[in-house]
């Protein structure tokens, strides 16, 4: 087992580059169309068909109307004799996040995949060890830590990111499911205590 600082810091840099990794496989090409938008969207469509005069009026009915979209556009659509679409309240449908649900499990084998990808070493002073980014390490100015590095240490971090998304993989993607933007799952604020090293009870953090 590790001691708790390089755990903590495992923990760390999960979290960092699993934000990456659904930032880009995830949320980048799922961004959600606002409420508001998809019901202008559609009576714009109705009145430039059938009352084009009343097309530049939909942004005010529609302030008006925060909250009843549907409502607004149900009645625009029977005045006019128009079939309405079913309605739009921003969730996503079940096939949606069943597609998003594999999204996130990509983006979570990604993340264990890329360790590979970087050079790591392990910095210990006084406080402990910590893994570091060599590169970043080597560009972001003075080091004031004892440097080690080489293969094993990578693959130490490596069995780190697979333990970690093995165990804590329904959670993680369950988190992930919940929320339109990766940061908004907050687990740059919750894994590290909840789940990592400090973990007692993993459930405890779905309740987050």
């Amino acid at each position: 087992a590790l001691e708790a600082s390089l755990q903590c810091s495992a923990c760390g840099h999960f979290v960092d580059a699993f934000y990456a990794a659904t930032s880009r496989l995830v949320f980048r090409s799922r961004k959600r169309q606002s409420v508001r938008r998809v019901y202008a969207e559609r009576l714009k469509a109705i009145y430039e068909e059938h009352a084009p005069s009343k097309a530049e009026g939909v942004d005010s009915l529609l302030s008006r109307a925060k909250g009843k979209e549907h409502e607004l556009y149900a009645r625009v659509c029977a005045k006019y004799g128009v079939e309405a679409d079913e309605p739009y309240d921003g969730s996503e449908s079940a096939d949606e996040l069943a597609a998003k649900e594999d999204l996130v499990v990509a983006a979570l084998e990604s993340t264990v995949e890329g360790v590979a990808s970087q050079q790591w070493a392990e910095a210990t002073d006084d406080r402990g060890s910590t893994f570091v980014d060599f590169q970043k390490a080597m560009t972001g100015g003075s080091i004031t830590a004892s440097i080690s590095m080489g293969p094993e240490t990578t693959q130490k971090l490596a069995s780190c990111f697979a333990s970690l998304a093995a165990d804590h993989k329904p959670i993680l993607v369950a988190k992930m499911l919940a929320v339109t933007r990766p940061f908004d799952s907050k687990l740059h604020k919750t894994f590290c205590e909840n789940v990592g090293a400090c973990a007692s009870d993993p459930e405890d953090f779905l309740e987050l």
